[in-house]
């Protein structure tokens, strides 16, 4: 199945994002520019994700109560909803011709489907990786996309959260917003435009450096002019409410690994092992269109559950474990044993095992952190029989590009 068009993403046609002066800009000590109603947020991205401290000094008390605001986010303003069911109502874009001029105009006219966001998934981590950005920038991109979709469903179902909250819980967006987010659903041209818009706003306010229009417009191979991008661009915010800083599940696991019991997070191979299992998960679940209505704490939880279960008692005993998860689930209300996050620990390792070709057991038992017995290496079989030969050593090293 092909799409209307092949965005630009081979090493040669991407040259030009570091070749071209213009095409990029140092932002300096120019902060990105948030929403006012996202100034108590408590994403935890870049390298405050990263460090070795995991909660940047943090006490249990302030991690517990950024947990608490992290969740009523996910909750309200940030959720997302199942908007294919929208897309497979309609037989063609609004207002489509009666008959297309060209196969490609046909292609044009198809609804959204999963098949759509994987491959638009599977574009922007080229780019971000040519790039050397942070692969939870296409995370965060992707979820512009899907919270501007959902904009087409009429209503949000009812939560419990502050009135302040909302105010801007989906519901503000005017009728010729709604009327856009309907159009890319119904029309593939324009879903690749709003695809290719999110990414952009997601590196202006999440990298070191900004892309210009006019590069996107280059790897559009001219189907988007300047303009249209960033028309694009500024409906996609107001669609959004200008609510731009939500928490992803990424930063759900950093919070999370800074509530580590100290006899744990004394041996620092633990919580980064970790870590590096949780975000090989996390990148999977953002090209998988099953986890678009999933609550990023339900995401977070599930992988770190998966990784836990690698680590081998020795260094992650059980009482260690019972105390972490009753301590998680004090401070952020996500429950370990949720069925819906039973579900999503099933689906992560399947697409884990898919990706890689090996258990996490397998890669930890590598790093010496394995459960006793279970250092047997040898390639897991994939659907079509044949084996991979990517190494086990590390997680970073095998192929990240094939969603579930």
């Amino acid at each position: 199945k092909r799409f209307f068009w092949q965005p630009a993403a081979n090493e040669s046609s991407l040259r030009m994002l570091t070749d071209t002066a213009c095409c990029f800009n140092e932002k300096g000590a120019k902060a990105p520019i948030h929403a006012p109603h996202d100034t108590a947020t408590t994403t935890m991205n870049g390298a405050e994700a990263d460090a070795p401290s995991f909660g940047g000094g943090m006490g249990a008390l302030e991690i517990a109560d950024r947990l608490l605001v992290m969740r009523q986010q996910e909750e309200s303003a940030y959720r997302c909803l199942d908007y294919l069911v929208i897309a497979s109502v309609g037989d063609g874009p609004i207002n489509s011709p009666v008959a297309s001029a060209s196969p490609q105009q046909d292609e044009q006219a198809k609804p959204v489907d999963e098949e759509c966001r994987v491959k638009m998934a599977e574009w922007c981590t080229q780019v971000v990786d040519f790039c050397k950005f942070r692969r939870e920038t296409v995370g965060i991109g992707l979820s512009y996309l899907d919270r501007f979709l959902s904009t087409a469903i009429d209503s949000l179902p009812a939560v419990d959260f502050d009135e302040d909250s909302s105010r801007s819980s989906g519901h503000g967006y005017d009728s010729g917003l709604k009327n856009r987010a309907m159009v890319a659903l119904q029309d593939r041209k324009e879903y690749q435009l709003a695809a290719m818009t999110s990414l952009y706003m997601a590196i202006k306010l999440n990298e070191p450096l900004e892309m210009e229009t006019s590069l996107l417009s280059e790897l559009s191979r001219g189907c988007y002019t300047d303009a249209e991008i960033a028309q694009m661009e500024l409906d996609m915010l107001d669609a959004l409410d200008w609510r731009v800083s939500g928490p992803t599940a990424l930063s759900f696991v950093s919070h999370f690994l800074a509530l580590m019991p100290p006899s744990v997070s004394a041996n620092p191979m633990v919580p980064a092992t970790l870590l590096d299992f949780c975000r090989y998960q996390t990148e999977l679940a953002t090209g998988d269109y099953h986890f678009v209505t999933k609550r990023p704490s339900t995401i977070a939880m599930a992988s770190l559950l998966n990784s836990m279960e690698a680590i081998d008692d020795a260094y992650f005993d059980q009482l260690e474990r019972s105390i972490f998860l009753q301590t998680l689930l004090e401070a952020s209300a996500v429950r370990p044993d949720a069925p819906e996050v039973s579900d999503a620990r099933i689906r992560l390792m399947t697409s884990f095992r898919k990706s890689s070709g090996y258990e996490l057991r397998h890669v930890a038992s590598q790093l010496c952190l394995g459960k006793r017995g279970n250092t047997d290496t040898a390639k897991l079989q994939d659907s079509e029989g044949s084996s991979v030969d990517s190494s086990p050593v590390c997680v970073s090293a095998t192929k990240r590009s094939r969603y579930a």
